[in-house]
């Protein structure tokens, strides 16, 4: 089931625990990014390579809601992030999908890794997987 992000509302919750990544390509908020060689680039589901996803972008530059290479931009890579909606909380799990960025609830894409569980309709929990779901 596809997840829908609302960019403007998408922020970690208190206990969050948030890391600061540079940029590599174009990033949005609310999208999975993996760790690139040190740098925050769009998870995609659909090549192992890409695949295993940190964390959610949670902030950009000066407030807004995309980031390019060199930019730093918030990354959520534990806890609670809102700004969501289309999920069922519990189970199924969020994972990473085919399409570069985007979450999905249910199956994943090609190479299914899981980045959390909907505790709510708007709320991911971020825990994401150390290997391959």
């Amino acid at each position: 089931m596809a997840i829908t992000v609302t960019k403007a509302d998408v922020r970690p919750l208190p206990g969050a625990i948030i890391e600061t990544f540079v940029v590599s390509g174009t990033v949005f908020v609310g999208e999975a990014i993996y760790n690139n060689g040190g740098s925050a680039t769009r998870s995609n589901a659909g090549a192992t390579a890409t695949a295993y996803g940190v964390g959610i972008v949670v902030a950009c530059p000066g407030g807004g809601t995309a980031a390019v290479t060199g930019d730093r931009v918030d990354v959520a890579v534990f806890g609670r992030v809102a700004g969501f909606s289309g999920m069922t909380a519990g189970t199924p799990a969020i994972y990473t999908d085919n399409t570069a960025g985007a979450l999905v609830q249910g199956t994943g894409g090609t190479v299914a890794h899981k980045i959390g569980v909907a505790r709510s309709a708007s709320v991911i929990f971020v825990q994401p997987a150390i290997t391959q779901a």
